[in-house]
């Protein structure tokens, strides 16, 4: 949810539906949960990217906050460690299924690194293409994701062959 308030701060400022008081108390809330959440991040998994994106992206919004230079670091050291700790050689991810293989957050972090230098993301092209390769070895070919662990509440969505559990 921070993602979603530190990047949409933006339409509240010089709103006429929002005054400045509101938009104060909400820049309030979102530094005091980022340096909560600088904090306390999750260990490990999946979460942990997430945390990382969101300390990034709130870095790179909120520059005009004396903390956002330090949830940047702090989110671009986290996602270099999360990189390099949850993904295989071949791509895979520690949690073993494509949904959570996260491929699009590290093509961004790539992305980010590549738009932002001074963020020193370290995202290997090379691993990246693992990544991308082994995402589309999991994908069923009527372009399906193939269900393994929470994948499934993503891929089969809708009307179902009567054949689809032999896929």
């Amino acid at each position: 949810r921070l993602n979603i308030w530190t990047g949409r701060l933006g339409d509240f400022q010089g709103s006429k539906a929002f005054d400045k008081a509101f938009v104060d108390r909400v820049l309030e809330s979102c530094a005091a949960q980022l340096d909560w959440l600088m904090e306390h991040p999750a260990r490990a998994n999946n979460i942990r990217f997430t945390n990382a994106e969101t300390l990034m992206f709130a870095g790179l919004r909120l520059t005009g906050l004396p903390q956002a230079e330090k949830w940047k670091r702090a989110g671009a050291w986290m996602a270099n460690d999360a990189v390099n700790r949850q993904f295989y050689d071949d791509g895979a991810h520690v949690e073993g299924c494509y949904g959570y293989n996260q491929f699009y957050k590290v093509r961004i972090c790539w992305l980010l690194g590549r738009s932002y230098p001074e963020l020193e993301l370290r995202v290997d092209p090379k691993r990246l293409a693992k990544m991308y390769d082994y995402r589309l070895a999991l994908t069923l070919p009527n372009g399906r994701g193939d269900s393994i662990n929470d994948s499934r509440y993503h891929s089969n969505t809708g009307p179902r062959p009567a054949d689809w559990a032999d896929w």
